[in-house]
């Protein structure tokens, strides 16, 4: 692997700006309290697939296109398109290899499932690009590395190139509060909301359904580069599993604390969040607020159906007995919420990689409910339109098998000067319909104060 130091004074957010666009650009936020972590930047992908609704296509840089029938398949030839020069990184680290963007609909190339709602972006379901270069900005050194799995020859002649980008690189206009607040209106009246989550609680009732996760999303004017909106959430909202994935005329900006899959070698991990309370600026109610939710009966049962449904996920393809629960129902605290957290892991069987463990997994559990399929039949009914992004994944699967994929929630669907903005949870029959509407407001609370919005019904 060449590796280079990039000496350039100018901010992530103009670093990022100076990469070329198309036909995808990715920034990865990898980052933790404490200025720990690291961003990982891509940009002219080697080859990259694209797939929507039931067609996926294989394109490569320079011309020629193929068609995509299998996505476990596809995405295996497009990892396999990379050439492998390069050495053993740190634990963790990105070698190399795939970085883009899951949406949630590629759940009908796994199922049978109903996909009738209208979608208002134009987001593909998938795209997936294969990197051979990228930069990494470490946050405890501020050292900004160019490296390359290319033939040197050609790994050298990109150095040099994004030496000449950088040199050239501007800052993006930020994005300036409005003279008054952007009203931002759901696609559910609250009424209507409400009458969803009864509905739900019915389904339970009748023996349908354990648990439905239930989200509105919110629409508000905004005219702004997505570099600047995504620096602009990210001062105070900094997440573990963020990134900003840039396609065309449409960007997903992501801030999400949660994780969906962790490969390392053949160990899987994964952490799935239920239960969500509002942080106080108190330390005394602050405490109150996480014990509250340590001890709610509500968020620990829901809690425990998806670990129940992502051990079965897991299972599949994972050795017999090699699937665990750790530190079960432990409290996570954000900037502006507690959550309450579980992990799950596993050990992969010989023979099987990510993409099995992909398509066993698809989508995550603790955003569809219990018994999956079912909940995803009544998310199609009840939610009125298509989630696209929202609730999918980004991240990266390396050449050597390491893979960091999130669940995309807490997440800006950017396009036409609008965004878009998703918030829900799950319902279960313990579920009080005011409460849950409340929770769902708590979840974009943050995100729409710092895009200038607040809520119009």
């Amino acid at each position: 692997m060449l590796e280079r130091d990039l000496h350039c004074a100018a901010s992530l957010a103009a670093i990022h700006r100076a990469l070329p666009a198309r036909p995808g650009r990715v920034l990865l936020d990898e980052s933790r309290p404490g200025d720990r972590g690291r961003m990982i930047l891509g940009w002219a992908p080697r080859a990259w697939l694209e797939w929507r609704g039931p067609r996926g296509f294989l394109r490569r840089r320079g011309g020629g296109t193929e068609r995509a029938a299998d996505l476990a398949e596809s995405l295996r030839a497009l990892l396999s398109v990379l050439e492998r020069h390069h050495a053993p990184v740190a634990p963790g680290d990105f070698a190399g290899g795939l970085m883009g963007l899951f949406g949630y609909d590629l759940r009908g190339l796994f199922e049978d499932l109903p996909d009738g709602n209208p979608s208002d972006a134009s987001l593909p379901d998938c795209w997936v690009g294969a990197f051979d270069h990228w930069l990494v900005f470490d946050q405890a050194s501020g050292r900004l590395l160019f490296r390359s799995i290319a033939e040197e020859e050609k790994a050298e002649e990109q150095y040099a190139a994004t030496r000449e980008l950088l040199a050239g690189a501007t800052e993006p206009p930020p994005l300036t509060p409005a003279a008054r607040p952007r009203p931002a209106r759901s696609n559910l009246a609250k009424a209507d909301y409400l009458a969803a989550v009864e509905a739900i609680r019915e389904l339970i009732r009748e023996g349908e359904v354990y648990q439905v996760n239930l989200s509105q999303r919110f629409l508000l004017p905004l005219e702004a580069e997505p570099i600047s909106v995504f620096a602009r959430v990210r001062a105070g909202h900094a997440a573990p599993w963020g990134g900003l994935i840039e396609l065309g005329s449409a960007a997903l900006s992501c801030h999400s604390p949660e994780s969906f899959l962790e490969v390392d070698g053949d160990l899987v991990r994964s952490q799935p969040i239920k239960g969500t309370i509002a942080r106080a600026g108190d330390p005394v109610e602050d405490l109150r607020r996480a014990v509250e939710l340590a001890m709610s009966e509500k968020d620990r049962a829901e809690l425990a159906m998806i670990v129940d449904l992502l051990r079965n996920d897991l299972g599949r393809v994972c050795r017999p007995g090699s699937v665990v629960v750790r530190d079960h129902a432990r409290i996570e605290s954000a900037p502006t919420v507690h959550h309450l957290v579980t992990t799950v892991e596993g050990r992969l069987e010989a023979g099987r990689d990510v993409f099995d463990l992909l398509a066993s997994t698809w989508p995550g559990g603790s955003i569809t409910g219990a018994p999956k399929i079912r909940a995803m039949e009544v998310i199609d009914r009840l939610e009125t339109l298509r989630r696209g992004a929202y609730t999918g994944s980004i991240g990266r699967i390396g050449v050597d098998g390491c893979t960091r994929l999130n669940i995309a929630i807490r997440s800006i669907i950017l396009e036409g000067g609008l965004a878009r903005v998703h918030g829900g949870g799950g319902i279960t029959i313990d579920s009080d319909p005011e409460r849950e509407y409340a929770e769902s407001i708590v979840k974009v609370k943050g995100l729409l104060a710092a895009l200038g919005a607040e809520i119009v019904e």
